[in-house]
């Protein structure tokens, strides 16, 4: 009987190292994943810094509207309230009210 008791507690004491060993080793990749989550994060507010700054520099090679339509300068009159061309829409030849088309 006191063998079987010495058997158990010896059993009891690698279980509870074996657990521990797994218990560290979890945490080490618990790290690590905290680390590259990081790491995937930062990179990420990266990308979106360079898609910024590939978006205005096309845009600048480009030189669509000067500097003004860029930057949204003050001089820049606002579009009327119909548009720049009454009926220019997809249906605007087959309205009947506008002026006569020739």
């Amino acid at each position: 009987m006191k063998a079987d008791i010495d058997k158990m507690r010896k059993e009891l004491v690698d279980a509870r190292r074996v657990y521990e060993y797994e218990k560290k080793g979890n945490e080490e990749l618990l790290e690590q994943n905290r680390a590259m989550e990081k790491n995937l994060i930062a990179m990420a507010r990266e990308i979106e810094k360079l898609r910024a700054d590939q978006a205005s520099a096309e845009r600048r090679a480009r030189g669509v509207g000067g500097y003004g339509m860029l930057n949204g300068s003050p001089e820049t009159r606002y579009p009327g309230p119909y548009g720049d061309v009454y009926g220019a829409g997809p249906w605007g030849s087959y309205d009947k009210r506008g002026p006569p088309r020739r």
